[in-house]
């Protein structure tokens, strides 16, 4: 619950100290893909590989959205810019649905006045959708299964023929070769949950119950090199996992548990 934004700094003091200061930090992370698998916020331009990364105050003095928990935050590369969304407000123990946008160049928080809004909610899914220019996003503690698309301008709801059920803490990517929405898992009536769906723009589509345990809160990410969505921990009836899997669009796979100690697989062929 706290409303401070970092950026990060290229330097060469070693990764290890960067993920001593980010594991160290209670504040919020933000960042996008580039750089050593992140062009971090207020990065300038791309550098080398093998520099390392450091966080950088730069909360400033203006308006940013409410002391929040369980928001989602994601990247609209169309437009440049950091779209936030909802969150749970622990000064008044609520639910918000305010957008908000951060600006890089400005380096400022903008509150987004909209003709119409998802409702009150936390623990959400969000993803960028960049073929199509749409924040994408569905369900959270809401009590409904309902899918919300943004592009800048307005949320619009969508109506799916089919759809996962509503739940909370579910994972959330964009699979950039396929030009899909991948979701997994989440939590709902008391149950974790396994299944994974994705999102073409005008429907879900369930793809399987196979794959990882059921969990909530999972991490997901799409690495472009591999062409595959990666999934990384959450819990499953508060055991905290760390398992590592990789999504192709039909089978998932274990890469491996334990932390990243043993090399994994190359996801490419070079000549």
């Amino acid at each position: 619950m706290f409303t401070h934004i970092r950026k990060i700094k290229l330097s060469n003091a070693g990764l290890t100290g960067w993920r001593k200061g980010a594991e160290q930090m209670n504040t919020t992370l933000l960042g996008r893909v580039g750089c050593l698998g992140a062009v971090l916020l207020a990065c300038p331009a791309p550098r080398a590989l093998g520099q390392c990364l450091e966080w950088q105050d730069v909360t400033g003095s203006g308006t940013r959205p409410p002391q929040a928990s369980e928001h989602a935050v994601v990247y609209d590369s169309c437009r440049g810019v950091i779209v936030h969304f909802g969150g749970f407000v622990g000064t008044t123990g609520t639910d918000h649905n305010e957008t908000w946008e951060w600006t890089c160049a400005t380096q400022t928080w903008i509150k987004r006045t909209l003709p119409t809004s998802p409702a009150t909610r936390h623990s959400h899914g969000m993803a960028f959708d960049s073929l199509r220019c749409k924040t994408v996003l569905f369900s959270g503690l809401n009590g409904i299964n309902d899918t919300w698309e943004y592009d800048g301008t307005t949320w619009t709801q969508r109506f799916p023929t089919m759809s996962p059920s509503a739940r909370i803490a579910h994972g959330m990517t964009y699979d950039w070769a396929r030009r899909v929405v991948v979701l997994f898992g989440g939590h709902a009536s008391g149950s974790d949950l396994g299944d994974t769906w994705e999102w073409d723009g005008s429907d879900w589509v369930f793809r399987t119950n196979s794959g990882p345990s059921v969990r909530e809160y999972p991490a997901m990410a799409y690495d472009r090199d591999c062409g595959r969505t990666l999934l990384f921990g959450g819990s499953d009836a508060g055991t905290i996992l760390n398992d590592t899997w990789m999504w192709d669009g039909t089978t998932w796979t274990l890469l491996g548990s334990g932390g990243p100690s043993p090399p994994l697989p190359l996801c490419r062929t070079t000549t």
